[in-house]
Formats: C-alpha cells, sequence, structure tokens
C-alpha cells in the first residue's frame, strides 16, 4: 500500500502565518557555509537522482501528516511538498519538529536532500 500524500496546496493556502513584529534577539551562530553536494551546482535544488543536494534560503509554508507510521511532508515555498526522511522513527521526529519551527518563525532553513528525494537534514533559525 503505498503512503498517502498531501494535496496541493492552493492560493494562499500557508502563506503566512502572522507578524513578526517585535522579533527575538537574532542567534549567536551563523547557518553552515553552502554545501554542494554531487550532481548540484550552487547549493540550489536539483533533481532527485543529483544525489545529495542542500536547498538554502527556504521557507516553510505548509505541514502535513497522517495516523501513518513514518508520513511526515514539508511544504516549501516555491517548491512544493518534499517527505521527510523515513530512516528511523526518531528521525522523523526531529525533523519534523525542525520543520513546525521553521513553519512558525517563517524564518529562512536550509535542507539537504538525498537521491531519494527525501529531506534528511534540516538546519532552522
Amino acid at each position: 500500500m503505498a503512503d498517502t500524500q498531501p494535496q496541493p496546496l492552493q492560493g494562499s493556502q500557508g502563506a503566512g502565518i502572522g507578524s513578526t513584529a517585535g522579533a527575538a534577539a537574532t542567534p549567536s551562530l551563523t547557518p553552515p557555509p553552502t554545501a554542494v553536494g554531487v550532481g548540484a551546482s550552487g547549493g540550489s535544488a536539483g533533481s532527485a537522482a543529483a544525489g545529495t543536494v542542500w536547498n538554502n534560503n527556504k521557507t516553510i509554508n505548509a505541514l502535513w501528516g497522517i495516523a501513518e507510521d513514518r508520513n511526515s511532508w514539508a511544504g516549501v515555498a516555491n517548491v512544493g511538498w518534499v517527505k521527510l526522511s523515513t530512516a528511523s522513527d526518531s528521525g522523523i521526529v526531529a525533523l519534523t519538529a525542525l520543520a513546525a519551527h521553521g513553519y512558525q518563525t517563517q524564518h529562512l532553513v536550509n535542507y539537504r536532500t538525498e537521491s531519494d528525494g527525501l529531506i534528511h537534514e534540516i538546519y532552522a533559525w
């Protein structure tokens, strides 16, 4: 049985979650340097067959999950739905929490995809 998938976002769905007025202090660490993976260039999104690809300065504009094992997705602005890695239960919980933080704060995130097209790593500030 195939995993259930989220429906495409329509119009302004997930466009924003509110004002960031009175933003908290900025983090003291900076994001890691742009990493370029196998078959990738400039750290931007590539095809699923490209291998390791860093997708930098992206915004999470939606989250989706269902009562199925290891089936959690993040909606990435100007990219679409991207499934989170299914490698382990604790890993998908951690990735979901990081994606939720990115969605809630609307701060830019960097994430790594592999040849399977899944998000395996997220940096959120």
